[in-house]
C-alpha cells in the first residue's frame, strides 16, 4: 500500500469511526474510558493522523479493531469501502450502553485495588 493510500485509508477509517460514535451520542471521553486508549489516541484515529503510529503500524490496527469493538461496528478495512462511502452510513450493531456492558473498563495499576 502507498502511503498516500494508507493516509486516504486512515482519514476514511477514522470518519467513519467518529461518524458511529456521534450516531451512539458518545463523547470521546466516554469512548476512551471504555477502549483503554488516551483521549489523544481515540482523536489521532478519528482524524486518521497516522504520525504518532509510524514506528508500530500493529498498534495502530489494535488501537482501531479496540475502537470498533466498543462502538460494536465492524472495522471496514476493504478497498471497496473506501471507493463506495462517500456518505458513511452507518448501521450500528449494538447500543453504547450495551457496548459498555460489553467491554472491559480500563483501569490503570495505580488506581486498582491491591489484596
Amino acid at each position: 500500500m502507498t502511503a498516500t493510500k494508507a493516509f486516504s485509508t486512515a482519514k476514511t477509517v477514522g470518519k467513519f469511526l467518529q461518524k458511529a460514535r456521534e450516531a451512539k451520542h458518545a463523547n470521546i471521553y466516554t469512548i476512551s474510558g471504555l477502549c483503554g486508549l488516551n483521549v489523544d489516541t481515540i482523536v489521532r484515529l478519528e482524524v486518521g493522523d497516522l504520525s504518532k503510529f509510524h514506528q508500530n503500524p500493529d498498534e495502530e490496527f489494535q488501537n482501531l479493531t479496540r475502537y470498533a469493538q466498543v462502538l460494536g461496528v465492524d472495522l471496514p478495512l476493504n478497498d471497496k469501502f473506501i471507493i463506495d462511502t462517500p456518505h458513511l452510513k452507518i448501521s450500528p450493531k449494538k447500543t453504547l450502553t450495551q457496548c459498555q456492558d460489553d467491554a472491559q473498563v480500563f483501569i490503570p495499576v495505580f488506581l486498582r485495588k491491591r489484596n
